[in-house]
């Protein structure tokens, strides 16, 4: 592996996946709306093959994604074509140049017990058109039987306009504004370089299929938060609460990681050690301009 594409290389996961693979020696492209490559591969597929073809990746990695769960909703065709369409383009000229494709996907499918680890091929639950339109980009992915789906739930630094979840924490904490945590919504998230690391085994495997990779426990958010918390020196009190949004949603979305444990040999952080290594990042201010 010498060269990877990145489409979404600005988002959150992008940005810390190009910093991984840079930092042992790997050349990334970096494809986003509009730097270096303006690419409508909405509208114009053939932008996709021409890009690929003057690019010559080894792999092809979409981090690409709308998540916001009120806009899907809201915007149904636009969701439909980022989601679901956009990895089926991209799926499917990588299958043509034989370029390994991996398509980054979403744990929102699960709506059961609590404090449970789903493994990949457990009945899902689609309630809104985020988890619609990105099961259908998993299907439309791996129409190209060499291709990998990454189910996952990520945590970390973006240092945009609009803060992450870990970056609302840590704002609000150092604030000493008090805050309420969801002890209705179960996750087993994971930091993007933790996940950018171990993504890394599977597809220096070729590994093909859907699996796993988050944190190794499944926690509220109110636990999560109350972690973090616990880092800092602060008068912020967190409060118990439950979701009130109107959009049907998915709530309990651990994930087991048996299969990549088995596949590759390394065991996923816990949600300790993630929020460790995000507040150690923090503290370091390698990754973050908050």
């Amino acid at each position: 592996m010498k060269k990877v594409m990145i489409f979404g290389a600005t988002g959150m996961l992008g940005k810390s996946l190009s910093h991984v693979l840079q930092q042992i020696g790997i050349e990334v492209i970096e494809v986003t709306r509009n730097y270096p490559y303006y690419i409508d591969f909405i509208l114009n597929s053939n932008s996709i093959d021409d890009l690929i073809r003057l690019e010559s990746p080894d792999i092809v990695i979409n981090c690409a994604a709308i998540v916001n769960l009120e806009y899907c909703e809201k915007n149904p065709k636009e969701a439909y074509l980022v989601n679901a369409r956009a990895p089926y383009i991209l799926s499917s000229a990588c299958e043509k140049f034989g370029v390994y494709f991996v398509q980054i996907s979403t744990d929102h499918y699960y709506n059961d017990k609590p404090i449970h680890s789903h493994y990949e091929n457990e009945k899902i639950t689609l309630l809104n058109e985020y988890a619609k339109t990105k099961f259908a980009g998993e299907a439309f992915t791996l129409i190209n039987q060499a291709a990998l789906v990454i189910r996952t739930n990520l945590v970390g630094f973006r240092n945009g306009y609009s803060p992450t979840f870990f970056e609302w924490i840590i704002k609000e904490l150092e604030a000493n504004r008090d805050i309420i945590g969801y002890t209705d919504f179960y996750t087993s998230s994971i930091d993007t370089i933790s996940f950018s690391e171990l993504l890394l085994k599977l597809i220096n495997l070729k590994t093909c299929g859907i699996y796993n990779i988050a944190a190794n426990d499944v926690i509220s958010k109110y636990e999560f938060i109350r972690k973090v918390a616990y880092y800092f020196n602060t008068s912020s009190q967190i409060k118990k609460g439950k979701i009130t949004n109107t959009i049907p949603r998915a709530k309990t979305l651990g994930l087991d990681n048996s299969k990549f444990i088995k596949h590759t040999g390394e065991i996923p952080p816990t949600s300790n050690e993630v929020i460790n290594r995000l507040v150690n990042e923090y503290r370091k201010g390698e990754l973050v301009e908050l």
